[in-house]
C-alpha cells in the first residue's frame, strides 16, 4: 500500500467517502454513531470531556489539513471521497450534547441541522467553500457544525 493510497483512506473516512450516493450524509451519520457511542462511554467529569473532544478533534483536524497539504500541496478542489471533514463538523454540531444529560433525540436534531448548514451553506459556509484551499475544504464543514451547535442549544433551551 502506497502513502498516499493510506492519505486518501484516511480522508475518506475509511474509504466511505468512495461509496456511491451520499458519501458525505454516510460519513455524518457515522460520525453522530461515533458520538453517541463516545457519550455513553466516556467518563462524566466535564474537563475529562472537555480535553478529550478537543484532542480529539485538533487531532483529525491537523491530520486532515496535513494529509491534504500531501495530496494537493498548491490548489485543492473539495472533492466527494474527502469525507473527514463531515465527521469533524459533525462532532462539533452535537459536541454541546456531551455535556447534557437525557439528550435522546437531540443527537438527531444535531444531525439533520449540520446536513441542512453543509448541503445548503448559508452564512458565508459557502464564501469559504469556494475558496478551494485545504484549509478551506476543512472550515466550511467546521463553520457549518458551529452554526448547528449554536441553532440546535438555541432548540434545546427554548424546549427545555
Amino acid at each position: 500500500m502506497k502513502g498516499k493510497d493510506i492519505v486518501r483512506g484516511v480522508l475518506s473516512f475509511g474509504g466511505v467517502g468512495f461509496l456511491p450516493g451520499m458519501p458525505g450524509t454516510v460519513t455524518s451519520a457515522l460520525g453522530l454513531l461515533i458520538c453517541v457511542w463516545l457519550d455513553a462511554i466516556l467518563p462524566l467529569d466535564f474537563l475529562y470531556r472537555t480535553l478529550f473532544l478537543f484532542i480529539i478533534f485538533f487531532t483529525f483536524f491537523f491530520l486532515s489539513w496535513g494529509f491534504l497539504k500531501i495530496l494537493f500541496p498548491h490548489k485543492s478542489e473539495d472533492f466527494s471521497w474527502i469525507t473527514l471533514d463531515e465527521f469533524l463538523g459533525m462532532m462539533i454540531a452535537v459536541g454541546p450534547l456531551f455535556f447534557i444529560y437525557d439528550t435522546g433525540f437531540w443527537w438527531f436534531v444535531g444531525f439533520g441541522l449540520f446536513r441542512v448548514f453543509d448541503i445548503l451553506k448559508p452564512l458565508g459556509i459557502g464564501f469559504i467553500d469556494k475558496k478551494n484551499t485545504s484549509l478551506s475544504i476543512l472550515l466550511d464543514d467546521i463553520v457549518a457544525g458551529g452554526y448547528s451547535a449554536i441553532v440546535l442549544l438555541a432548540f434545546w433551551y427554548v424546549a427545555g
